[in-house]
């Protein structure tokens, strides 16, 4: 019985430092069935930001569940251009339980994406459960 639909703006910033500034296309979509949160959208970069540490998506529309055993963790791909480039790079973001953001890495899980350049841009559609 519990459907809402909305628009959110997505946030990125480097783990242990720097943040990226979106451009003209910043906001993404959420739909929220029951306890089921989807997320979709594309949103470009704007300026060449200088991030360490791993790629982290914040503002999350809804705080991550909590279950028993880590039964709530996610993980999903993503993907990610680099620059003008036409060819990009699939990533995966992990969402540990109880959280309102996301790690973003290369898929050999210890790669950080540490580059983003101006035009890039991040795609993305990603379901997770929430308590809320």
């Amino acid at each position: 019985d519990d459907y809402e639909e909305g628009t959110w703006i997505p946030s990125f910033a480097g783990s242990t430092g720097g943040t990226v500034t979106l451009g003209t296309n910043n906001t993404a979509a959420y739909t929220k069935i029951g306890r089921l949160v989807t997320l979709t959208g594309r949103v470009d970069v704007s300026g060449s930001p200088s991030l360490t540490g791993q790629l982290e998506m914040s503002n999350l529309p809804f705080t991550s569940s909590s279950l028993t055993d880590l039964a709530a963790y996610t993980v999903q791909y993503m993907f990610i251009t680099i620059g003008a480039s036409v060819t990009g790079n699939p990533c995966v973001i992990e969402i540990q339980e109880n959280q309102t953001e996301g790690t973003i890495r290369l898929p050999d899980w210890t790669t950080a994406i540490g580059v983003l350049a101006d035009t890039s841009r991040i795609q993305f559609s990603l379901t997770y459960f929430t308590d809320s």
